[in-house]
């Protein structure tokens, strides 16, 4: 009986993951698309705020889309951006994990892929890119398209499935490049890829351990992991950040707010922790999700009530969403809280009460007193 609690977790969160992705906010990059790359949109307010560092290894194709563009944006510092295209630059970080960089003579987008992009291209040429195997697409008005695999997930074909059938829980092993001409650059696409290819792969492939198995649609085991200070939790690879949300829910809040005991932990790959409780279909049994997403507080997805949690702000969400609590004040990523239960006789309101009390726990945990 209880692998329906989890399956049906599972299944839930690909789904708000999805729902998400529908509801981010995009605008049309021209020349970007034209070159060849799925993503386009970009969030329009503003820069790579941020650094972020590879986590090293394979984990480095296992974090959340907004960790995944500040790395990206932020591995060269801006005067290297605008001596390499050419003139100021403005670098955005895309909703979906890509960033945007716009200089004077030439416009680049980055991103990380768990597909093979270059190869769905036509006329792609074979390259070497700092001893990798890489892949080279011309493109219409003069642009570049290039694809460099940088560890095993981008040498091989992935099936979603395996980790889950999230997509952003498939591991991105592909460096995804495109590079758009402004009038008279001082540099060609194809070098200005190269260039910049060879200096993100110095950063990319940093030693590291390596990525965990994932377990039937991809479950992974629970090891307890200490939750790092100041939000740092939105930054860890996926299966980092699920041990790390589980930890933060103990035994000891499960049991004094739901009152029932902790069945089980099981992390997914794509960075949730699902915590159960209780017997099921016999009136006690709970299941609680919490994830990280990176999405806005504002918007259809937290349509509901605003709160407070923990002293931060949050908002009420659908059933399928839970209560969303803001990580950070500047970026979107929020921390959501849901509780399901099987035999429970509870109002809606009643169990939104639950949500809230197990956040106001667990936020502190993560983010420290206000």
């Amino acid at each position: 009986m209880e692998e329906p609690l989890m399956t049906n977790a599972r299944r839930t969160g690909a789904l708000l993951l999805a729902t998400a992705a529908l509801l981010a906010g995009c605008t049309t990059v021209r020349g970007v698309a034209e070159a060849g790359d799925p993503v386009e949109g970009y969030d329009k307010r503003g820069s790579a705020a941020r650094k972020v560092s590879s986590p090293g290894g394979e984990l480095v194709s296992l974090l959340n889309p907004e960790p995944t563009a500040q790395l990206l944006c932020g591995t060269l510092s801006t005067q290297e951006w605008s001596e390499l295209l050419g003139g100021p630059v403005q670098s955005r970080w895309a909703q979906r994990g890509g960033c945007l960089v716009e200089g004077g003579r030439q416009t680049v987008y980055l991103s990380l892929s768990w597909q093979q992009p270059c190869k769905t291209l036509a006329n792609p040429q074979q390259v070497d890119v700092g001893g990798r195997p890489a892949t080279s697409v011309a493109a219409s008005g003069g642009g570049e398209v290039l694809c460099v695999p940088f560890n095993q997930f981008g040498e091989q074909e992935l099936e979603k499935r395996k980790f889950g059938d999230s997509e952003d829980a498939v591991p991105k092993g592909t460096l995804h490049m495109t590079a758009t001409p402004g009038s008279n650059p001082p540099k060609s696409p194809k070098q200005v890829l190269h260039e910049l290819a060879q200096k993100l792969l110095a950063e990319l492939t940093k030693p590291g351990p390596a990525a965990p198995a994932p377990g039937e649609k991809g479950a992974l085991p629970y090891t307890p992991f200490p939750p790092p200070p100041a939000a740092g939790v939105v930054d860890l690879p996926h299966p980092q950040r699920a041990a790390a949300l589980c930890t933060a829910a103990s035994d000891e809040m499960f049991q004094s707010i739901l009152g029932v005991p902790v069945r089980e932990r099981q992390l997914t790959y794509g960075g949730d922790c699902t915590i159960s409780g209780g017997e099921p279909f016999k009136g006690g049994a709970h299941t609680v999700w919490i994830q990280v997403l990176s999405t806005k507080l504002e918007g259809s997805l937290y349509n509901g009530a605003e709160i407070s949690v923990a002293g931060r702000p949050a908002k009420v969400g659908s059933v399928l969403s839970g209560t969303g609590v803001l990580l950070r004040d500047n970026m979107d990523n929020l921390l959501a809280v849901r509780l399901m239960a099987l035999g429970d006789n509870r109002t809606d309101e009643a169990r939104r009460g639950l949500e809230k009390a197990l956040a106001e726990q667990i936020v502190p945990k993560l983010l420290g007193a206000v």
